[in-house]
């Protein structure tokens, strides 16, 4: 930076005839030309100056230029500690792990499957197995498992035998077609279907309960056979 403007003019304090340095454009001044600007003053003033007013100009030249001095130097040693951290390198979140890794507690938690193949979480959870499935979908009017969800309820079903401290909730659902007390009923019957499959697998009676909301709980609430297909079901809640 370099020195704006430096004025030197007859004061009209003090004695008379004496002279004084205007520093209100100081801005950006350096320690290395103060000597050259107080040079530069004194030449300036000339002799009457130096005769009659060496006093004056101690008081409104010297020490502005000294204060002036230690300011700067103050400055220019903050300027050097903010610019040290200029280009410091900065990690953003997420490059100290891999994709997909949670951290808990400064330790990174890997869910799904690993780079083998296998899973490596809840078997429940895995969609590549039948327990990922736990909606049974029944024809109309019918509370007959379905040929394509046998499967899956007997995987349910050899999971809860080999894990007696789990248990299960099967809700039974209908359309809204029929009478509320029928539904009620047809809803039951789907979700003691589901158990008795259960029950044959293994699993102990204590592990299921069952509860029927018949069309109370719709799953689309559309008035068509499509959002009706979707109602018609027994689900199983872990």
């Amino acid at each position: 930076m370099k020195l704006s403007l430096l004025k030197l003019y007859p004061s009209r304090i003090g004695l008379a005839g004496g002279w004084r340095v205007d520093f209100r454009s100081w801005q950006g001044a350096t320690t290395s030309n103060i000597g050259y600007i107080a040079r530069s003053c004194t030449a300036a003033m000339g002799e009457k100056m130096r005769a009659g007013c060496r006093g004056n100009l101690f008081v409104t030249g010297i020490i502005p230029i000294m204060l002036l001095a230690l300011a700067i130097g103050g400055c220019s040693s903050t300027e050097e500690k903010a610019d040290e951290g200029v280009g410091a390198p900065v990690e953003e979140a997420g490059q100290a792990g891999s994709a997909g890794d949670v951290s808990v507690g400064g330790e990174a938690l890997v869910a799904g499957a690993t780079e083998g193949g296998a899973w490596s979480g809840s078997e429940l959870q895995d969609p590549q197995s039948p327990l990922y499935t736990r909606v049974i979908y029944f024809d109309y009017d019918s509370s007959e498992i379905r040929s394509e969800y046998l499967d899956v309820v007997v995987a349910h079903g050899e999971y809860l035998a080999a894990n007696p401290s789990v248990s299960v909730t099967v809700e039974g659902h209908t359309d809204e077609q029929g009478s509320r007390e029928y539904n009620i009923a047809l809803g039951e019957y789907r979700a003691n279907a589901v158990k008795r499959l259960l029950l044959a697998q293994g699993t102990q009676e204590s592990q299921i309960i069952t509860i029927s909301f018949g069309e109370e709980r719709p799953l689309d609430p559309g008035l068509d056979e499509a959002a009706w297909s979707q109602n018609r079901r027994a689900e199983l809640l872990y």
